[in-house]
């Protein structure tokens, strides 16, 4: 049975962690501070620890570094408000296994219990897995050497190689095969291996080898190319003749074994030469690219890579002929069409100092990336899908600024290009951002005129997938350039910020435009609705919506601002807020002589 730790200072929380993980068959121990985790976490062995990362006292943070010296193989995951998420983000870059945001979903906790608890018991059969390969390689009955290609220096040899030889694996690791192996020709061919293009191995037959004492045996050779660390080497196998009938079973079982993990290697692998067309995927690779192995080879990287990362690719590939390695995110675009979000880890590949391509080993995360989307999704209030356009149709900058607040409270990165002076629109965000003003007059490296090739280029030199931008003052942009090329200008924006997958949100004051124009703009555009649609009157919806934005701030408005806040009389104001109790919306209290209004869970339903 896992055990699980759960820290958290306040004792609601442990019990319901304890009542939920309890019932799903785990041990729990419930402790309440970060110090007393620490001191307890080498008596119980937890498999996992449940974390949270804001308590009194000690940080998270400082909790996790030393709890995971303590028990380094211990599962930590972080467990914040949605408020410090930055803190759970870079708990996650230190060594947490994930986070959990509050208020949370007790059946999503659970699912990322065992999610967890099941990649870590995997993580184990893998090194059980690496332990018995090499026990493998140590016992085998053929004495196995490994070999620098192009030279011939031993670079390991295996028990039985040392038993064949009568050298030390020492003593064996500073010599070349030529040392040992006085066939001149042999030896050439089998040094030089990294040359031939077939993939079939050079196999040997009766080939002499000199032992320590001088003495001549000899043995079957079969020599390939083979993946050593992150470089092309030499396996070479040796069987003694004498021993030939015995340790046949085993070569066989060993070459099937190898086929085995290159068919069933669960991450894909490609090969690239220097100008970066493939020369080799293994079957992971083509399964999740819907190719087949003839198409792949020979396509450049660049046909199956989203456009929007294609220029971050090249940038990569330039530094790969300096020896840079790289690990980054990237889209690949299968043959039909479809999205597949992946990590990519990248060594460049030398012969002679001469850089000749990369390996790559991609990871599928397609999952990951998707529970991403589904938890930015449940903690939005608004109906926005990346690649988008919106226009919110506004006198002031209101609802702009609260849809791009949301998105930032989300985890996405915002840009503001506006006529607000910065230093005003800065305190209205309350988020350190960049904020480029619209000005003819040069105030400083942060202001650019109303120049529609200038905002493009600032945009596209900002955007990616996580990456939001507001422009205010949409109708300022019209009055400067005219309505024909404001369009235009909103056409190629569109298509940018769909290339991108990013989000734009256009607010402006829709009296300047005429019907028509405004029918032409709204086909170009989205509408930014709640993710909870109103199904009754804009007038309700108004004053719930105000009572919301009170009640988020600690404030619960009276009958009274409702009258002096939507300009109507204390007769209609009791009607709206009688209709809306009705709906099950709002419910209000006597506070004094006054009736205050609070927003009810269903009515939060909307928001």
């Amino acid at each position: 049975m896992p055990k699980i730790m759960v820290v958290d200072d306040e004792e609601h929380i442990l019990s319901l962690f304890k009542m939920v993980l309890e019932n799903e068959g785990y041990d729990i121990v419930c402790v309440s501070s970060g110090e007393e985790c620490l001191r307890r976490i080498k008596k119980e062995s937890p498999d996992l620890i449940l974390l949270d990362i804001m308590m009194p006292g000690m940080s998270g943070i400082d909790v996790m570094e030393k709890a995971r010296k303590i028990s380094p193989d211990t599962i930590i995951i972080v467990v914040t408000a949605h408020a410090s998420l930055d803190s759970a983000i870079s708990a996650v870059h230190y060594g947490a296994g994930g986070y959990i945001l509050k208020p949370f979903d007790v059946n999503e906790v659970v699912a990322i219990v065992k999610r967890a608890l099941r990649e870590r018991e995997l993580e184990g059969e893998l090194k059980k897995s690496e332990e018995k390969y090499r026990c493998l390689f140590e016992n085998a009955n053929d004495a196995i050497i490994l070999l620098s290609p192009g030279q011939g220096h031993v670079l390991e040899v295996n028990n039985r190689a040392v038993e064949f030889t009568d050298y030390s694996k020492v003593e064996l690791e500073d010599k070349r095969l030529e040392d040992i192996c006085p066939d001149e020709e042999i030896c050439g061919i089998v040094e030089n291996l990294s040359h031939n293009k077939g993939t079939n191995p050079a196999v040997f037959y009766e080939v002499p080898f000199i032992r320590k004492n001088g003495e001549m045996v000899y043995g079957d050779l079969s020599a390939g190319l083979v993946e050593y660390g992150e470089e092309k080497s030499i396996l070479c196998i040796v069987r003694d003749i004498t021993e030939k009938k015995k340790s046949e079973e085993e070569i066989r079982r060993l070459k099937e074994f190898n086929e085995k993990i290159v068919q069933e290697l669960q991450e894909g692998v490609l090969m690239k030469d220097s100008r970066g067309h493939v020369i080799f995927a293994n079957p992971r690779m083509t399964e999740m690219l819907g190719y087949d192995r003839d198409e792949l080879l020979g396509m450049h990287w660049s046909a199956f890579v989203a456009p929007d990362y294609r220029k971050r690719m090249e940038r990569i590939m330039e530094k790969m002929s300096d020896g840079a390695k790289s690990r980054n995110e990237a889209v690949l675009i299968s043959k039909d069409g479809r999205e597949i979000p992946v990590v990519i880890s990248t060594t460049p590949m030398f012969e002679n100092e001469s850089f000749k391509g990369a390996l790559a080993v991609i990871t599928d995360i397609s999952e990951i990336k998707r529970e991403e989307e589904e938890m930015i999704k449940r903690v939005i209030k608004y109906r926005v899908e990346k690649g988008n356009t919106y226009l919110v149709k506004e006198k002031e900058l209101e609802k702009g600024l609260d849809v791009l607040k949301d998105l930032l409270n989300a985890g996405y990165k915002g840009l503001i290009i506006t006529r607000t002076p910065p230093t005003k629109m800065k305190s209205m965000v309350d988020v350190d951002l960049p904020v480029v003003w619209l000005s003819e007059k040069r105030y400083d490296k942060m202001t650019i005129p109303p120049n529609f090739f200038l905002i493009e280029k600032t945009i596209e030199n900002y955007l990616d997938r996580d990456r939001v931008v507001l422009l205010d003052r949409l109708d300022y942009l019209i009055l400067k350039n005219g309505f024909k090329k404001t369009m235009e200008f909103i056409q190629r924006l569109c298509e940018t910020f769909f290339i991108h997958k990013a989000i734009l949100i256009l607010s402006m004051d829709p009296q300047i435009l005429d019907d028509k124009e405004m029918r032409l703009l709204d086909k170009e555009v989205g509408e930014i609705k709640p993710k909870h649609e109103a199904d009754f009157p804009e007038d309700l919806y108004e004053i719930l919506e105000y009572v919301y934005e009170q009640n988020t701030v600690g404030k619960k408005p009276a009958h009274k601002d409702i009258e002096n806040k939507f300009n109507i009389t204390r007769t209609t104001a009791r009607k709206r807020i009688n209709r809306l109790k009705h709906l099950g919306l709002l419910e209000d209290k006597k506070w004094g002589k006054y009736k205050i209004l609070k927003v009810t869970d269903r009515g939060k339903m909307y928001f």
